[in-house]
């Protein structure tokens, strides 16, 4: 079995911004020129003789001379004076991920019938094989992930003991060496 490396991306919070919009006032003067008009009667003793157009002229009525002013009409208009545009800009990297994978070995052993040359050997050879398998638990065991042999052992022991595969001094050799290239130490 072999482990690769996979490396994918995902997206973070990495900051930002908060843009507030609130109101204030402030207070304000702007001087305006009004127009007043005044109506004057003048009375002015006289005495000529009338005219015959003036004398056409007289007619009873009235005569309204009205008399304006201007008063300060206040009113408010909005103006944009400035604009605030907030926008996100993209920039792509490339980076390099580095890690670590692991991978299974498996080691073959020369036929135990042949090489040992002696009554059980099949037997033997079979536990070679339940020796790795059992490496294989230990090293996938999270009990004893980041742990030297030294540290492990005596757990190891007792567990290859229950499995009555064989006598530990037999196996331990080569359990260290599969757990040892199994779990990286």
């Amino acid at each position: 079995m072999r482990f690769e490396l996979l490396a994918t991306d995902r997206e973070i919070e990495r900051g930002g911004v908060r843009v507030y919009s609130h109101i204030s006032e402030q207070p304000v003067e702007k001087e305006v020129s009004l127009r007043q008009e005044h109506v004057n009667v003048e009375r002015h003793p006289v005495n000529r003789p009338a005219t015959e157009q003036g004398v056409r002229g007289l007619k009873e009525g009235t005569i309204e001379v009205r008399e304006t002013a201007e008063e300060p009409v206040v009113t408010k208009q909005a103006r944009v004076v400035e604009e605030v545009i907030v926008s996100k800009e993209v920039a792509q990297e490339d980076r390099k991920v580095k890690d670590t994978v692991r991978r299974s070995h498996v080691d073959v052993d020369e036929n135990p019938a042949t090489s040992l040359g002696k009554a059980g050997a099949t037997d033997v050879g079979r536990n070679k094989d339940y020796a790795y398998a059992y490496a294989e638990t230990l090293a996938k065991d999270p009990r004893y992930r980041g742990k030297n042999w030294n540290a492990i052992e005596p757990d190891a022991q007792r567990g290859w003991l229950d499995q009555k595969k064989g006598t530990w001094e037999e196996f331990k050799e080569k359990i260290r060496n599969a757990w040892e290239k199994m779990s990286g130490q």
